[in-house]
């Protein structure tokens, strides 16, 4: 049996119950398991709104490559609506989401969650919504 000192809980713990971590001399963490989850708890539960921010500023970055500078301008410029329906943000249950081509990864406007949907779901093939507004326009297609 292997172990290690927890400087949290003051206790020899058994090595298992550590993270592994190359960087440290013996290969794992400082905290155990147990400490470090209640220190990430802890400081999550004092820092919500840091946190809420950073995560967001985080995923913007990673799948569309803008900032929350970038959303929050696009936002203003939008004035809060859908550019597609012109819904308010305010109306919806969600916050509006980044449009972007999935070819390209071309970040086009800030949707609705109806809007965003219906491009997602008809594989934003203009061929398929032509028929959708031409079908809507009374126009029905004969099968």
């Amino acid at each position: 049996m292997n172990l290690k000192y927890c400087p949290s809980c003051k206790e020899n713990v058994e090595s298992c119950n550590f993270a592994k971590n190359k960087a440290t001399y013996d290969g794992f963490s400082s905290y155990c398991k147990l400490c470090s989850s209640l220190k990430r708890r802890e400081w999550r539960e004092a820092n919500k709104e840091y946190a809420k921010v950073y995560a967001k500023n985080n995923s913007l970055k990673r799948l569309y490559n803008i900032t929350i500078e970038d959303y929050n301008l696009m936002f203003e410029k939008q004035k809060g609506c859908c550019k597609i329906c012109n819904i308010h943000q305010s109306k919806t249950l969600k916050n509006l989401f980044v449009d972007h081509n999935h070819e390209t990864g071309e970040v086009r406007a800030l949707l609705c969650h109806n809007c965003n949907t219906a491009i997602g779901l008809i594989k934003e093939d203009t061929n398929v919504l032509a028929s959708a507004i031409k079908y809507l326009n009374g126009g029905y297609l004969e099968p």
